[in-house]
């Protein structure tokens, strides 16, 4: 099946306009920096800036963090912190880790301050599908000591690439819980030559082992995914996680934003700790993702689709929902030229 079809204008316009609903009554709820606390020193440290060579060393020097860096070849490594009877282990990026606003610490440091969990981090130099023969010995080596069965809950969350590692390594640890946000299911050719955005990683190997990332989570608790059904490649990629175990929420307009909703709205410790409870659990987990009506980029989003559309009408009510919220010229000067036409 092609990537591109046509659609119903009226259907487009039913759908925007149900997104809509969801905009109104809202009151502004200001929340204060996305690391809530820190506990240890290491939590403290700022280690942007950093090179990924540089960034790792230092890491490696705090000795009394209960912290071990495993090097794995030149361009992964896993970093263990040990703190607590729950494990989350995610897979991130360099680059992003290395953001401003976030100090040079991975995401599950986060979680570990604020609920006294554990963490293993897998990082990577550039963005990577983590395919390297280091990381499949490294969780060989998890399998055949058992380190993963020490821990009473296990999670496994990663976003975009990173979410295709979460979920073909979760098979390392049976009976988890995974969390991925827009994952690929594979960039193999022969099954996913419709997606052309990574051609280049194409050339990797996702035929041998921890492969096909669907399969991969066959022996999961429970897999949640969230993703964004208006971008036609996550959508086709979704469509290929289809197991019993796996819930999936859609995020119309978002692609590329959820995590930092998650983030914004300090919802990433609430979201982990549902998944981590069980199915159960997830109730009142929609009411979570209904927080993105607090993220501005989502107004920015939604202006942009209803202009693209020419629906004035449907850009006015962005507009005004937007106001509500925050007081950003832009909606402000969008709306006073609207109310021209």
């Amino acid at each position: 099946m092609g990537l591109s079809h046509q659609k119903h204008k009226g259907q487009n316009y039913a759908q925007v306009v149900f997104y809509f609903f969801l905009l109104f009554d809202i009151k502004h709820d200001p929340k204060d920096g996305l690391f809530v606390r820190d506990t240890g020193s290491m939590l403290q440290e700022n280690f942007s800036a950093l090179s990924f060579d540089e960034w790792l060393e230092t890491i490696n020097t705090y000795e009394d963090e209960n912290c071990t860096v495993d090097f794995l070849g030149p361009d992964h490594a896993a970093i263990m912190q040990e703190s607590g009877k729950n494990l989350i282990v995610h897979f991130e990026n360099h680059q992003d880790i290395n953001a401003n606003w976030r100090g040079g610490r991975p995401l599950g440091w986060q979680l570990a301050s604020e609920a006294g969990w554990s963490s293993l981090s897998l990082v990577s130099r550039e963005r990577s599908w983590f395919r390297d023969p280091y990381v499949y010995a490294y969780f060989d080596r998890l399998i055949d000591d058992g380190i993963l069965d020490n821990f009473e809950n296990v999670v496994f969350y990663g976003k975009d690439a990173a979410a295709y590692s979460a979920a073909a390594y979760s098979v390392s640890a049976p009976m988890c819980r995974v969390l991925l946000i827009s994952p690929q299911a594979t960039l193999d050719p022969e099954r996913a030559g419709w997606d052309k955005r990574f051609v280049k990683q194409r050339r990797q190997d996702f035929t041998s082992r921890f492969g096909y990332a669907p399969d991969m989570l066959a022996s999961a608790e429970a897999a949640t995914i969230i993703y964004d059904p208006k971008v036609p490649e996550e959508a086709m990629h979704v469509s290929l996680f289809h197991a019993d175990n796996t819930k999936i929420y859609r995020m119309p307009f978002l692609s590329g934003h959820i995590e930092k909703i998650f983030l914004s709205q300090n919802l990433f410790k609430d979201v982990i700790l549902r998944i981590n409870d069980g199915e159960n659990a997830t109730k009142g987990f929609v009411d979570l993702l209904r927080r993105r009506r607090k993220y501005v980029n989502y107004y920015r989003i939604l202006l942009s689709t209803t202009d693209s559309m020419r629906r004035p009408y449907l850009s006015k009510l962005v507009c005004r929902a937007a106001l509500k919220v925050f007081r950003k010229p832009r909606f402000r000067k969008r709306l006073s030229e609207l109310e021209t036409l």
